[in-house]
């Protein structure tokens, strides 16, 4: 009985995190997580790694994202802006 303690409180931390760091709404029902519809739509998957939000970039996320210099995110924006993209 101890380890579904251990499991809810696992969740729970993860939940946390899901609001925190990626700024998504998660509502419970019923021990169920769901995203709210408006982020299940902002959501792909792609095959870089970490996993991208579709959401407006700025300078400092395309930096953290890719782990890249100011300047060489900077070109990274322009060419994003250029294609439309």
């Amino acid at each position: 009985i101890s380890g579904i303690f251990l499991i809810k409180d696992r969740i729970k931390q993860i939940l946390h995190r899901i609001k925190n760091e990626y700024n998504l709404s998660v509502i419970t029902k019923n021990f169920r997580a769901y995203l709210s519809s408006g982020d299940v739509n902002s959501i792909y998957i792609t095959n870089i790694d970490p996993p991208l939000i579709n959401k407006p970039y700025d300078l400092k996320s395309i930096m953290e994202i890719y782990d890249i210099s100011r300047s060489k995110a900077s070109k990274v924006l322009k060419s994003l802006n250029e294609k439309n993209i």
